[in-house]
């Protein structure tokens, strides 16, 4: 708060000695820290133009590629519940927003790039920079949204045995304890939800 005041501080001096806002000086979390208009680019500074995005599904820093480097920056925004331009490359969750779904979702995509020297494919339920049609615990994508039960719990086990989940979807339905990992304490939870006993996790939000 008071680094955002001094920001305008400084911004209302620059005004008075110069009747043009300097690009790139002025940090920002959200395009609400920016002059009206103007746009919160993934480097967390303003612009008066929103950026020339790449277009390209998990470049977060928009250099062209899908990296660490990606991961990285999308951990930053969302630790500090940011908001950037270029939504559409960074939301790999594909809900409208920044969110944990999106860090662990870039976490699996890059990891299935390392493994399979490929992006991750869709799936009945979606994919990568698309809208997910599942609940959490629904682990067999491909029959569409619908209450986890006994066939979910056979899928997880697939997954478990692979350590490959098939698409950003079904990663996101599996990784009950959202930290980023298929394990069985996921397992244990989805069986529990099958049972229908509360569990203390319910997927990255």
């Amino acid at each position: 708060m008071i680094r955002r005041a001094a920001a305008f501080a400084l911004l209302a001096i620059t005004l008075v000695a110069c009747p043009s806002i300097p690009e790139g000086r002025f940090e920002c979390n959200t395009p609400d820290d920016c002059p009206d208009g103007w746009f919160c680019r993934v480097d967390g500074l303003c612009y008066a133009e929103e950026a020339s995005c790449t277009h390209v599904c998990g470049d977060v820093n928009q250099d062209g590629q899908v990296d660490p480097q990606d991961f990285l920056a999308l951990q930053g925004i969302v630790s500090h519940a940011g908001q950037r331009d270029c939504l559409e490359d960074i939301d790999v969750f594909r809900d409208g927003r920044l969110s944990p779904a999106d860090v662990n979702v870039l976490q699996y995509m890059l990891g299935f790039r390392m493994k399979q020297q490929k992006p991750s494919p869709p799936c009945h339920g979606g994919g990568e920079c698309m809208a997910c049609n599942v609940v959490c615990g629904d682990v067999d994508v491909e029959r569409g949204a619908h209450p986890p039960d006994q066939q979910d719990v056979a899928a997880f086990g697939d997954v478990a045995m692979t350590g490959v989940p098939v698409c950003t979807c079904q990663f996101w339905a599996a990784d009950i304890q959202p930290d980023g990992n298929i394990a069985g304490e996921d397992g244990t939870f989805l069986q529990q939800k099958v049972n229908g006993q509360p569990v203390p996790q319910n997927c990255a939000p």
